[in-house]
């Protein structure tokens, strides 16, 4: 009942504070700023994931098998093209060189959308597969070093597979997350102030 006036009269006070004491207008500046640019990397994480998610529940409940299998295929070729440019130390060098004009941390959201995207990809297949989809994300959780997630959480593994659901895993832990640890590894290991590296 009083948020909106509170907020109108808190903006107010704090615009005023800011027209007298031109330190309180450049703090509040500066926090704004913050605020959109926390903002902005917030939706180029989040945004490529929820794109991806929304696709694979779509395939799953409108498109018939034949054209889930094609969609399938060809997200799988788009995922390959993005998984190669963080799967070698000269790909992730070429990576961070263009991106790093955006930001710092453009390199760890691209990282960040790959391996989500390709978690996605992973557990849609895995769904045509075998009709369940938390494997890979058990599978995911497993290779985190050091915490135990699957362990402290008492989540013993979502499904007894067979046929080409191992394989597929072992595909999965191969190609996408053993480039995806290393390539934060990689970013992770930069010096903050060392410049872009040159390409020869």
């Amino acid at each position: 009942m009083f948020g909106y006036p509170a907020f109108v009269a808190g903006s107010f006070c704090i615009a005023s504070l800011g027209i007298v004491f031109p330190a309180v207008g450049r703090a509040v500046q500066g926090f704004l700023a913050l605020w959109m640019w926390a903002a902005l990397w917030m939706m180029a994480t989040t945004g490529p994931i929820a794109l991806f998610l929304a696709l694979s529940h779509w395939m799953l409940d409108q498109l018939p098998l034949a054209l889930q299998i094609a969609v399938l295929l060809l997200w799988g070729a788009l995922l390959t093209a993005a998984i190669s440019l963080i799967a070698t130390e000269t790909s992730r060098t070429r990576l961070y060189t263009a991106l790093r004009p955006i930001g710092a941390l453009a390199p760890l959201v691209y990282t960040f959308n790959v391996l989500w995207i390709a978690m996605v990809f992973f557990a849609l297949a895995t769904c045509l597969l075998t009709g369940a989809d938390l494997t890979v994300l058990w599978h995911l959780l497993d290779e985190v070093p050091l915490l135990s997630i699957n362990k402290t959480l008492h989540w013993n593994e979502p499904l007894e597979y067979r046929g080409w659901v191992g394989p597929f895993l072992l595909l999965f832990k191969v190609a996408v997350i053993g480039p995806a640890i290393t390539a934060f590894a990689f970013y992770a290991g930069r010096p903050p102030a060392e410049p872009a590296p040159e390409m020869t």
